[in-house]
């Protein structure tokens, strides 16, 4: 938390150049109810939520906060790339 957001970007840092409009898509749904965080309506710390990907794919993944405040969201394993935020 101390540390300071960098002022540039990495300069070797590329993005992929692939057509995103023809990969499948997937939203993710981040909500909180009595304290507990949820995705998709599942309990990520009694019933962890899980997805499968193929691997070699490529997949445009939506995540949606609707917890009311500010979250991280991060996956273990696979790489990404964030496309943007809103």
């Amino acid at each position: 938390m101390n540390e300071a957001i960098p002022s540039t970007i990495n300069p070797d840092a590329m993005r992929s150049d692939i057509d995103i409009n023809s990969l499948p898509k997937k939203t993710f749904v981040l909500s909180m109810r009595r304290g507990r965080g949820y995705i998709d309506g599942y309990d990520y710390d009694v019933d962890p939520y899980t997805t499968m990907s193929d691997t070699g794919t490529y997949e445009v993944w939506e995540i949606v906060n609707q917890s009311g405040m500010d979250h991280n969201f991060h996956q273990h394993v696979n790489g990404s790339q964030i496309l943007s935020m809103i």
